[in-house]
């Protein structure tokens, strides 16, 4: 049986092993550095213009309620001394856009983790062909953090 150890002289062998060796290592490497510079900004940057769709509608009804409430209390101000209409007028006046960066910070790396640990050896091919060759983990890195998102890898899933 003919093994790639035969087909290779055997003075070139470890060279290939430590060349190999090197390029898995390196893989990791520019994967990390890849998530940090570009994707987990955009998976960031994606969650927060998802949640700022989903609040405009509920932005606007507070708006709404607290014009109301303020009309109200203008017109009749003996309404400022009931229990709790303090409390409601606060709530009225605060933003409802909180911000949750530093959740989608740490759910983005650990989506970005998770995808790399599955693109481990598409990096290492990557790197091994100098960047000549760009396999489809390494090109739709962001569509294999998309996946494990929605598969519900790094908690509740399914919202970038």
């Amino acid at each position: 049986m003919i093994t790639p150890l035969d087909i290779l002289p055997k003075s070139i062998a470890p060279a290939v092993l430590a060349y190999l060796a090197v390029c898995f290592g390196l893989g990791d490497v520019f994967a990390g550095r890849l998530a940090e510079r570009h994707h987990i900004p955009a998976c960031v940057e994606g969650r927060l213009d998802a949640a700022a769709r989903a609040s405009h509608g509920r932005d606007l009804e507070r708006q709404i309620a607290g014009d109301l409430l303020e009309g109200v209390l203008k017109s009749m101000p003996e309404l400022r001394e009931l229990p709790g209409v303090r409390a409601i007028e606060g709530l009225s006046q605060r933003r409802s856009a909180l911000d949750h960066r530093g959740t989608d910070i740490i759910r983005c790396a650990c989506l970005a983790a998770a995808a790399q640990d599955k693109t481990r050896f598409d990096h290492m091919f990557w790197v091994a062909s100098l960047r000549l060759y760009e396999p489809a983990g390494v090109a739709r890195f962001g569509g294999v953090m998309t996946r494990l998102d929605q598969r519900g890898t790094c908690g509740k899933g399914g919202s970038s």
